[in-house]
């Protein structure tokens, strides 16, 4: 995954465990590509004092995914739910339409739903 991404990624799970101004910052430059320099002048501060502040949200959100794993674990749920969307279209070309394939659709798409209003992703 591209580092621009994971980040904007790990600040969705994690952005309430870092400071408000990091997260700002940090905010500004993933998600809404602002340069250094134009977040250092919204800022009143120096370009390095951006960059110093990405570095270390960079760290702190790099370090909380190193013990809590949300985003991987999210990576794979969401893989895994993929699979088995995947397995209930060949199943339903198999037997056709089946009042139990929608139910477990319904339920696979709850589950992503979940994961999308529990994370604010």
């Amino acid at each position: 995954m591209e580092k621009r991404v994971r980040i904007s990624w790990l600040l969705d799970f994690y952005s309430r465990l870092i400071t408000d101004k990091q997260r700002a910052i940090m905010d500004q430059h993933y998600n809404q590509d602002l340069s250094l320099s134009e977040i250092a002048q919204g800022w009143n501060v120096s370009r390095q004092a951006v960059m110093d502040s990405l570095k270390r949200g960079e760290a702190q959100l790099n370090s909380l995914e190193a013990k809590l794993g949300i985003l991987i674990r999210y990576e794979r749920e969401i893989s895994a739910l993929e699979r088995c969307k995947k397995m209930l279209g060949l199943l339903e070309q198999e037997i056709g339409k089946n009042e139990l394939i929608d139910k477990l659709r319904a339920e696979i798409d709850g589950l992503s739903a979940d994961w999308e209003d529990t994370n604010g992703v």
